[in-house]
């Protein structure tokens, strides 16, 4: 009997919604914030010099997504196995490693900006551009620790339980880089690089807010040197390549854009491409929100090879991500004028005209975009790194540049942006089709969209799941559990400690977690692959390890807590780990 209802993962996923979308919104904020101001208050001229270095973002979100996604999935991989001083470690090495690179890249930027600048397309006749570009450039290497560790901090608060703190560090990274940029433009003047400054000492206020957490008790994450290996850092770097083919992949797509509209066009139209990509950036926070969330809700039911779970989440993931995508797309459609009014005043001219032309041409491709998205995160979820790089690279270079230059030299500039929604549907075209490819080995199309390999978890006959939430159930559950185990030829041992599990374990968590008022579920399976059986018990209350609890609070009666001193004294294993506000506890009968 399965009555599983995939509670769990629909509260996990929405849960972290929120927090994921906070986190990306940190990467994009200061780009947000000092392109509008910039534009309205500094001019054109500074503008198109800010969308010609905009490309040093993507360095800094590349670093940070190979190091934040590639550590995501592999701490939720083995916390997935209950491997909770491993996945620390996993967390810790990526931290240091990422402050190191990131006072690196700082010092390069600072003592390299004219060169910078000049790579980024600022010479020849561009060459105006380069003081503004140069500047922005140093005020922004300033801040470069900051602006490159707060997405992989923040990335880590929900994984630890703390929601609040990223919500917060965020809103106060938004105030205070809106209020230092209108400080720089009004009282001191400092153009560029004040406006690049701004950003980097708002940053460092976010950074000091989430370091914070670092100071409380009982948390999961602790800041240390102890346990890191190589071997991690490799994993790392390998679970996030396929971030960084896309944020790469998205420097070169700018790149390739501004020369070839500086080409065909002239500065106007690099400005509105710039224009374009700050506000998509931040409406894209949604999208990335969703395909973040997914990748690291996969990479739980992955290292748990649960093939139902995944299903599950995508169909849920990519429902929401339509829905989302659909609404926004229209809500730019219509007031793509209004849009573009927030970064110029001057509502004539050519300038004005590209860039209203561009915002509603370009909202067409944001349903394409999100699916595509979610899809190669979801991949970069469960592992599957070759796909992920494929799709990510064909998104963000292929897709998109190789219309734009025919588009573009065939009907100028509408032709290159009419080029950007096409690119996003041919990348979804190839994911599907690559399914559909795959449809021969699987059983059903969406079980082809899962891209995973067919010996990938237990038989769906194999395994037993409850979904409950009150103490009969949990009763009711134990005793169904019997029928299963004769029905797979478990031994006296396995009839008797396999229940036992579920009404001793999930009954302490329905007596003690359930006190507090508000709806909790817990989730069973009972699995059974290879002539091994395991419990798997999840439940969404405060965090509550009942093995610690036994060692602390171990009375001198032998009789007392006889339950769970049965459980740990026969089961092989029993490993307990907290992540994303989720209890789960792992018996190896």
């Amino acid at each position: 009997m399965n009555t599983q209802n995939n509670v769990i993962i629909r509260r996990m996923f929405f849960a972290s919604l929120g927090t994921m979308i906070f986190s990306s919104i940190s990467t994009m904020l200061g780009s947000l914030v000092d392109g509008i101001i910039t534009s309205r208050f500094l001019g054109e001229g500074a503008m198109a010099s800010f969308s010609v270095i905009s490309p040093i973002y993507n360095i800094n979100m590349m670093l940070a997504g190979i190091l934040s996604s590639g550590a995501q999935v592999a701490y939720s991989k083995v916390i997935g196995k209950g491997e909770a001083d491993r996945a620390r470690a996993v967390f810790n090495i990526c931290f240091f490693v990422a402050l190191g690179l990131s006072l690196i890249l700082g010092i390069f930027t600072f003592f390299g900006s004219d060169l910078i600048g000049e790579m980024f397309g600022a010479t020849g006749k561009n060459a105006v551009l380069l003081p503004g570009a140069s500047s922005y450039l140093r005020g922004l290497a300033l801040g470069f620790p900051a602006v490159l560790m707060v997405p992989i901090v923040s990335g880590f608060m929900q994984i630890d339980g703390d929601r609040k703190r990223t919500i917060i560090a965020m809103s106060t990274l938004t105030v205070t880089d809106i209020i230092a940029d209108l400080m720089n433009v009004f009282v001191f003047h400092g153009g560029m690089f004040g406006m690049a400054f701004a950003t980097s000492v708002a940053s460092y206020v976010a950074l000091l807010i989430l370091l914070l957490h670092f100071l409380k008790k009982n948390i999961m994450l602790k800041l240390s040197l102890r346990g890191l290996k190589g071997s991690d850092l490799l994993d790392i770097i390998k679970n996030g390549l396929p971030n960084a083919i896309s944020n790469g992949g998205l420097m070169v797509q700018k790149l390739g854009l501004n020369y070839l509209l500086l080409g065909i066009a002239g500065a106007y139209a690099v400005s509105a491409l710039g224009k374009s990509y700050t506000f998509y950036g931040f409406v894209n926070t949604v999208v990335v929100g969703v395909g973040g969330t997914t990748m690291l809700v996969a990479g739980v039911y992955a290292g748990e090879e649960d093939r139902e779970g995944l299903r599950y989440l995508q169909k849920l993931s990519l429902r929401f991500g339509a829905i989302a995508s659909v609404i926004l797309c229209a809500i730019i459609a219509v007031f793509a004028p209004f849009f573009v009014r927030i970064f110029m005043e001057d509502a004539t001219g050519e300038a004005y005209s590209a860039a209203v032309d561009l915002f509603r041409i370009n909202a067409f491709g944001l349903p394409f975009l999100t699916a595509s998205i979610i899809l190669y995160m979801y991949l970069q979820g469960i592992r599957n790194a070759l796909l992920s790089r494929l799709f990510s690279f064909l998104e963000r270079v292929v897709c998109i540049l190789v219309p734009a230059v025919i588009l573009g030299f065939l009907f100028g500039v509408r032709g290159v942006w009419i080029a950007l929604p096409l690119g996003e549907a041919l990348t979804l075209f190839c994911i599907l089709l690559a399914a559909c490819i795959r449809r021969k080995k699987a059983a059903s199309f969406q079980d082809a969209l899962l891209f995973l390999p067919e010996d990938f978890g237990s038989k769906p006959e194999d395994v037993l799941s409850f979904s409950m939430e009150s103490m009969p159930e949990v009763m009711s559950a134990a005793d169904q559990s019997r029928e299963f185990i004769t029905e797979h030829g478990g031994d006296d041992r396995k009839y008797m400690l396999l229940p036992l599990c579920i009404e001793e374990l999930a009954g302490n968590i329905a007596r003690f977690g359930f006190v507090d008022g508000k709806k909790h579920r817990i989730e069973v399976k009972v699995i059974y692959k290879n002539g091994d059986w395991i419990v798997r018990i999840k439940d969404d209350c405060a965090a509550f390890d009942q093995v610690k609890w036994l060692e602390a609070y171990r009375p001198d009666d032998p009789e007392i807590n006889i339950g769970i001193r049965t459980i740990c004294g026969m089961a092989k294993e029993v490993r307990y780990v907290s992540t994303m506000q989720m209890n789960v506890l792992i018996i190896n009968v």
